[in-house]
């Protein structure tokens, strides 16, 4: 497999609205300097499509590991504390609460990254991304996962976790005309077995 390889960063890009296609292949960088990236970049609207990136010099965990483990701790806290809010208040106004709670912490990060002085210039798509975002990512997708995880608990609603990156996949194929690979379909047949199997076990268990 062809391969784009560095000692340092192998790419740094620097415009904006840019869609970076591997098309297959490797990207390898080395860890000789003291921070050295795959792709490393701060503009706006990157797309990075079909890259196999790794650091050929070093297997410790590195800040992008840290970051997805931050992230599920942060969704098993924000399910369990739903799950005790619920006792109180609706899905919807459990979901507002967190929202509002989300906005307060990202505020000074959007700030700091000068979202807010760009805002005028947005344009009508930006703009339908945004209520596409806000509408049916968090206010509604929440609301009903909420919805779930007061009928059927925390636990067994993080199962169905799992076809987020499943929709990705289907959702990517049809808009941004990604390639559908033999090792995406096995994957998500697997992701399906597992969901399916964990369920079916909960139900033969109280069944029993």
């Amino acid at each position: 497999m062809p391969r784009f390889s560095s000692t340092g960063t192998c790419f740094e890009i620097v415009s904006d609205n840019i869609t970076l296609d591997c098309q297959g292949n490797s990207i390898s960088y080395g860890s000789v300097y003291d921070l050295s990236y795959g792709v490393y970049s701060k503009s706006s609207n990157l797309q990075i499509r079909n890259c196999n990136i790794f650091d050929v010099l070093n297997l410790r965990l590195g800040k992008g590991e840290l970051l997805i483990f931050g992230c599920v701790a942060s969704w098993v806290a924000y399910s369990i504390l739903g799950k005790k809010a619920m006792n109180d208040f609706s899905p919807i106004v459990s979901v507002c609460y967190s929202s509002i709670a989300g906005t307060i912490l990202l505020f000074f990060p959007a700030l700091f990254k000068g979202v807010f002085s760009n805002i005028f210039s947005y344009n009508l798509v930006e703009w339908a991304s945004l209520f596409y975002l806000g509408f049916f990512g968090t206010a509604l997708g929440f609301s009903w996962y909420y919805a779930g995880i007061k009928q059927i608990g925390p636990m067994k609603a993080g199962v169905f976790i799992n076809f987020v990156p499943i929709s990705a996949i289907i959702l990517a194929f049809f808009i941004l005309k990604e390639p559908l690979t033999i090792s995406l379909i096995i994957g998500a047949i697997l992701v399906i077995a597992g969901v399916y199997l964990s369920n079916t076990a909960n139900f033969m268990k109280k069944e029993i």
